[in-house]
């Protein structure tokens, strides 16, 4: 049984160096500001969905994720850097196993969306992302 897709593209961010696991990358859940562990900018990977697998007698997923971005306090092209940094690492990121699941393709859908700035004034974007994975 394969990840879901949160875990196999927060360990591909993390080889690209876009984030560290435990420290500025966190899977279906915002952080709270106590396990934070410094004022960086952090981002959220969250399990959308997807659409219908292929049935072809294998198991061929069609997967979705939205990553949040939150950047420091203020900083909006900060934020806003990082967020072009997880796009430009997953959009059309070539073939490879992640984990046990073989990800035949990334891509974006739409653009990245500036949300809001939260309550402690962080700027946060939006992205979100389909894929295709066996396993």
């Amino acid at each position: 049984m394969a990840n879901m897709p949160s875990q196999d593209i927060a360990d591909m961010l993390v080889d690209d160096v876009v984030g560290a696991k435990a420290d500025t990358i966190w899977i279906n859940k915002e952080p709270s500001d106590s396990a934070l562990k410094t004022p960086d900018a952090f981002l959220i990977i969250y399990d959308t969905g997807g659409t219908d697998p292929e049935a072809t007698g294998k198991i061929f997923d069609k997967p979705t994720i939205n990553i949040r971005v939150k950047g420091r306090k203020g900083d909006y092209s900060g934020a806003q850097v990082m967020i072009q940094a997880v796009k430009a690492a997953l959009h059309q990121r070539d073939s490879e196993t992640k984990n046990s699941a073989r990800y035949m393709g990334i891509w974006q859908v739409g653009e990245i969306a500036f949300v809001e700035y939260d309550d402690q004034n962080r700027p946060t974007f939006t992205a979100n992302f389909r894929m295709h994975r066996t396993y």
